[in-house]
């Protein structure tokens, strides 16, 4: 594991670097005319995958005590599981950019939770579908000025 774990720690860094300095600057315009730069989250964000990827790095240097390299831990359940989470990702991409912030995310919010086990209670499975993204909405509009699709 521990090979493995400095190769991706490596490649995920890499790609925050990449993503911060080379792709974030050519797809948003920087400088709006309201609230926060719209810059602001992404790089946020991609700072936190970089700052953590290097923690990673860190933690497993050579010089720690501990085997080298493990048998990996993934089995075909969990390459199943980092597949349907990828296309749902891709999936809720193409339905904010499609049909808009507000019935993605409803539409994503109850996909998820009734995969989760929330399949009785019909009540609070809308509930929380509904509510939840209403009021993200409302606080990135209403706090930080963030436009959303």
């Amino acid at each position: 594991m521990r090979r493995s774990d400095l190769i991706s720690g490596s490649l995920l860094t890499l790609f925050g670097v990449a993503m911060i300095f080379l792709i974030v600057p050519m797809q948003i315009d920087s400088g709006g005319d309201y609230g926060l730069d719209p810059k602001f989250f992404p790089v946020s964000l991609l700072w936190l995958i970089v700052g953590m990827a290097l923690l990673l790095i860190a933690t497993r240097l050579p010089w720690q005590a501990g085997p080298i390299d493990e048998p990996p831990t993934l089995d075909r359940h969990n390459w199943m599981f980092i597949g349907a989470a990828s296309l749902f990702l891709l999936f809720g991409f193409v339905a904010i950019d499609t049909v808009g912030f507000m019935p993605a995310a409803v539409l994503m919010i109850a996909v998820l939770m009734y995969a989760m086990g929330v399949k009785r209670n019909w009540l609070k499975l809308i509930g929380v579908a509904v509510a939840a993204p209403v009021i993200i909405y409302w606080l990135l509009r209403q706090l930080f000025s963030v436009q959303l699709p």
